[in-house]
């Protein structure tokens, strides 16, 4: 009994130790994971660092890690394994909804909480994941920040029940401590874009400044400055017959004519930079008025409906407005090669809707607004940046050669009314 109660101490002890050895093990990985997620502030680099990470630690054959994307999507941004690599390719990959709505994922997000599927061979459920794939041990961790859930981790591996309770704790340490450096990294990504995109803008809003001015410049010099300068001569002409009524007389229509011209392109000039009627009478006249004229000038059936809008705006409501529509025209007239445009309004309880659509030769959206800082879209950038102002959304639907329809929705509320 002493040898066999002796015999039982010592596996005790040996437990013991193996134990301390490996939480000592553990506490080591978790310090050193804190130092190697924190030297990085971006996104890929930190993420890279936690999957190599678990696979010191974990041995999985496959792993992705899915985070929210600014447009609400959930995109794939870094991923390990044969399967995944075979599945995805390079670059982002965004979450299918059949995939976002299988009880799993749903599970593991609304809950916030780690899903482990020992063997997916006998859950039907977590199909639409492993298709195409070999994992049959299938955990999923969600990435949380302050009670939200910013993303997830997922692991498989070909052997049922090989993730233990071992795995999943280490797992689940690593993944809390990676979610606080993957949100600072996408805080300063957001600040560094904002910083690009602030000095993007910048530039631009000189280059149309300037590119303003020289068009205020040439209307006035080729336009007025040489009518004036006819008109002019044309006086100093008439001078010479001052003994001569019938030939000043003869000659005063054709001058009436020219001032009424001067006077004309003055008006035009005058209303392409802020037209009169947008102050005296509103933003549904002055759209009608801007419409009607593109229409006549360039030869485009244009249409304007307007549903809803039974009091005036805020000035700079109105300002904004008017300038997203002509932003969006001038964009048809420069690109689209279309016949027909319409512009429509409508207004409601809760929000005013804006609507821009014609029928040219479209575009490819994602590759236009995604290069929107690096190409040259001012057009989008200014009615991108004013909507943002409102507080509103700016969606493009378009296709090369099926038309565009730019579509803006402004919440609506008493702010917005002219006091």
């Amino acid at each position: 009994r002493n040898g066999a109660s002796e015999i039982s101490h010592l596996i005790f002890i040996e437990k013991d130790i193996t134990r301390r050895r490996q939480l000592e093990k553990t506490t080591a990985t978790l310090a050193n994971a804190a130092l190697a997620l924190n030297q990085s502030l971006h996104t890929e680099e930190v993420l890279d660092v936690l999957l190599d990470l678990l696979m010191s630690c974990v041995l999985y054959d496959n792993a992705a890690v899915v985070l929210l994307h600014h447009d609400a999507r959930w995109a794939i941004r870094a991923y390990r394994g044969p399967d995944f690599e075979a599945a995805f390719g390079e670059g982002n990959c965004f979450i299918g909804f059949e995939t976002l709505n299988s009880p799993p994922i749903q599970t593991m997000l609304t809950n916030r909480e780690t899903v482990v599927v020992q063997d997916s061979a006998l859950s039907p459920a977590l199909h639409p994941l492993m298709e195409e794939r070999n994992g049959r041990n299938w955990l999923g961790i969600p990435l949380v920040v302050n009670g939200r859930a910013i993303g997830f981790c997922i692991l498989d591996k070909d052997e049922p029940h090989f993730f233990s309770e071992q795995h999943i704790q280490i797992t689940e340490a690593l993944v809390n401590q990676a979610a606080g450096a993957v949100e600072n990294a996408i805080l300063f990504e957001e600040v560094q874009t904002g910083r690009e995109r602030l000095k993007s803008l910048s530039h631009r809003l000189v280059k149309a400044q300037e590119t303003e001015r020289h068009y205020i410049a040439r209307e006035l010099h080729d336009e007025a400055g040489q009518a004036l300068a006819s008109l002019k001569i044309q006086l100093l002409l008439l001078s010479h017959h001052a003994e001569e009524p019938q030939v000043i007389l003869n000659k005063v229509p054709e001058i009436q004519q020219q001032v009424d011209d001067i006077s004309e392109n003055l008006h035009r000039l005058a209303a392409h930079l802020r037209p009169a009627s947008l102050d005296h009478l509103g933003l549904i006249t002055a759209l009608a008025q801007y419409v009607r004229t593109i229409s006549e000038q360039y030869g485009l059936i244009g249409e304007f409906e307007v549903c809803g809008f039974k009091e005036r705006l805020a000035p700079e409501v109105e300002t904004a407005v008017y300038r997203i529509v002509q932003e969006a025209l001038t964009n048809v007239i420069r690109h689209a090669q279309a016949g027909r445009v319409d512009v429509f309004l409508k207004q409601n309880e809760t929000n005013f809707v804006i609507v821009v659509e014609d029928d040219g030769k479209g575009f490819d959206p994602i590759n236009v607004m995604t290069g929107i800082l690096a190409s040259d879209h001012l057009g989008l950038v200014g009615i991108r940046e004013r909507t943002e102002m409102l507080g509103g959304t700016l969606i493009l639907d378009s296709s090369i050669g099926n038309g565009t329809t730019l579509k803006i929705e402004v919440p609506y509320d008493n702010s917005h009314l002219a006091g």
